[in-house]
């Protein structure tokens, strides 16, 4: 039973240690959405192709596919 237990653990422990895939990421677009400050965080809303992008006074909706500025969200 012991013995069990501590192949359990070294199953789990090498499990967890596996080296990661590594990912292939690359730059799909840029934009360029003017207006002042810098920006703070980015998300993406992926089924609506948005992007919302907070600024220092303000959070800016962008559509993905055009870059386009959609909202400039005040507060």
């Amino acid at each position: 039973m012991r013995l069990n237990r501590l192949a359990l653990i070294a199953l789990f422990a090498a499990l967890n240690f596996a080296p990661i895939q590594a990912q292939s990421w690359h730059v799909a677009n840029t934009f360029h959405p003017g207006g002042e400050g810098g920006w703070d965080y980015v998300t993406v809303d992926a089924p609506n192709h948005r992007l919302f992008v907070t600024r220092a006074t303000h959070t800016q909706a962008i559509d993905i596919r055009t870059g386009k500025l959609l909202a400039d969200i005040p507060g």
